[in-house]
């Protein structure tokens, strides 16, 4: 078995039904604003999987730039805003490791930056830094709803192997790549919204939600 191969076994296990088992789970039209595609549909199922990852990745990516933006971090928040609205639909397995890269990168550099013990934020700063906690909030229930799809895909994947690595190589980066992108959304979410409470910053409500979801 190739490693690609492998690494798409991992992730279906790791996703399997009892690691989200007490969410109810949104269906993927809900997050895409149109309908699911039939299994019968391989590239169709891909084209699904994907624009809903898109939409989850731009829904973390906009709250990252808002928060970078108000700990200071104006030239990755510039960069993360690019990066959004460039993701689109149609993205390719390079479009997605590339916007994956930068999300990873920017949340270790917010990260560091909360740790600074001479980061100050003024008021404004605060709000905008509230509405990236909001924005990361929709974006791990986005995560959180692309599960069953991506376990569905990966069993589409397992049935058709050599198209895993040529025709639905972008639908496959997703599966292998989707336990630890998740993963990395919610740590981010997590020690953001650590950092507010310890800093008198209100939580706000989408955030609170979806560390409760998780």
């Amino acid at each position: 078995m190739s490693k690609k191969l492998t690494a798409i076994a991992l992730a279906a296990a790791f996703i399997a039904p009892c690691a989200f088992a007490q969410f109810s789970m949104p269906s993927i039209s809900s997050i895409t604003g149109g309908a699911a595609s039939g299994g019968g549909d391989q590239g169709a199922e891909q084209d699904s999987l994907v624009r809903a990852y898109v939409s989850a990745n731009k829904e973390v990516l906009v709250a990252q730039s808002k928060m970078a933006e108000a700990v200071g971090l104006k030239e990755s928040a510039a960069k993360l805003k690019s990066t959004a609205d460039a993701l689109g639909d149609g993205a390719t397995k390079g479009n997605l490791s590339d916007a994956d890269k930068i999300q990873s990168d920017s949340s270790k550099e917010i990260s560091a930056r909360l740790n600074d013990g001479n980061l100050k934020m003024d008021a404004q700063s605060q709000a905008l830094y509230q509405s990236g906690m909001a924005s990361l909030g929709l974006g791990v229930v986005k995560y959180v709803g692309l599960r069953p799809h991506v376990l569905a895909f990966s069993n589409t994947l397992k049935a058709s192997p050599m198209l895993a690595m040529t025709k639905l190589n972008a639908g496959a980066y997703v599966v292998t790549n989707f336990p630890s992108n998740a993963k990395n959304v919610y740590d981010t979410l997590s020690y953001s919204t650590a950092y507010a409470k310890s800093h008198d910053i209100p939580v706000p409500t989408d955030a609170t939600k979806a560390l409760g979801a998780f």
